[in-house]
C-alpha cells in the first residue's frame, strides 16, 4: 500500500492498494464532493472519477471509518465508544522518511515521502516469522531513506526503535533520546520541555511518552 500526496492538495490523502494487477484507489477529502471531483480531474483524468464515486459524511463518521480498506463505510459512530476494539488479527507497522531539508515544517504539516510497512495475520499467534519478515525488509530499506538519525512516524509507534527508561519513577530526557529524536527531531527537547512543565512527576507515561526535560 502507498501514499500520495506529492500532487494533491493539503486537504486530501489518497492511498493506493496494489493487489496482483489492479490498484484500489482510496481516499479521504476535507470538502465537498464536486470541489474533490473537478480536482481528481485535473490531477488524475486517468481514473475518470464521478460523484457516484463520493460519500459525504461527518467528520465524526469519518472517525469511525477504517481507512485501510474503507470496508466499514456506515459505521454507526458508537463504535468508538469501544475501548477494546473488534480486530480479529494481530499486526505490526514500522516507518520511514525518505531524507528532506532539516529546516523543513514539522509533522503533521510538512510535507514528505513517507513509507509506512505494515504486515497482518489472523488472530494472536504466529508472531515470530512475520515480525522477521518485516524486520528484514526494514533493515533492508535502510539504504533508501533517512538516517543519522533514521527518522519514523510518531502514529505508527515502534517500539523496536528504543523505550523509556524509568529512573526513580520518572522517564529520563536522555534515555527517550534514541527514540524520540526519530519521531520529533530537533522538536524532542521543546516537547520534553513542556512536559516537564505539564507533568514533571511523569504520572502519565508509557513506553515511548515525552519524558520531562528535569
Amino acid at each position: 500500500m502507498a501514499t500520495c500526496g506529492a500532487v494533491t492538495p493539503d486537504d486530501l490523502a489518497i492511498r493506493v492498494k496494489v493487489q496482483g494487477q489492479e490498484a484500489l484507489f482510496l481516499a479521504m477529502y476535507l470538502g465537498t464532493c464536486s470541489s474533490l471531483v473537478a480536482t481528481m480531474g485535473r490531477r488524475f483524468p486517468e481514473l475518470g472519477m464521478t460523484s457516484a464515486d463520493c460519500r459525504s459524511m461527518t467528520w465524526l463518521e469519518s472517525a469511525a471509518l477504517s481507512f485501510t480498506t474503507l470496508a466499514n463505510i456506515g459505521t454507526p459512530e458508537e463504535v468508538l465508544l469501544n475501548r477494546t476494539g473488534g480486530m480479529s488479527f494481530s499486526f505490526k507497522v514500522k516507518s520511514d522518511y525518505r531524507p528532506r531539508r532539516r529546516d523543513a515544517v514539522p509533522a503533521p504539516q510538512r510535507r514528505a515521502v513517507h513509507h509506512p510497512y505494515l504486515v497482518f495475520w489472523p488472530g494472536d499467534g504466529g508472531t515470530a516469522l512475520t515480525a522477521a519478515w518485516l524486520d528484514g525488509f526494514y533493515g533492508f530499506m535502510g539504504q533508501h531513506v533517512s538516517t543519522n538519525p533514521r527518522e519514523a512516524y510518531v502514529n505508527f509507534r515502534d517500539l523496536d526503535i528504543g523505550q523509556n527508561v524509568v529512573v526513580d519513577d520518572v522517564s529520563t530526557f536522555d534515555g527517550g533520546v534514541v527514540w524520540g529524536q526519530r519521531y520529533f527531531m530537533g522538536n524532542y527537547r521543546r516537547l520534553a520541555t513542556v512536559k516537564a512543565a505539564v507533568d514533571p512527576t511523569d504520572y502519565f507515561r508509557n513506553e515511548q511518552s515525552i519524558p520531562p526535560l528535569l
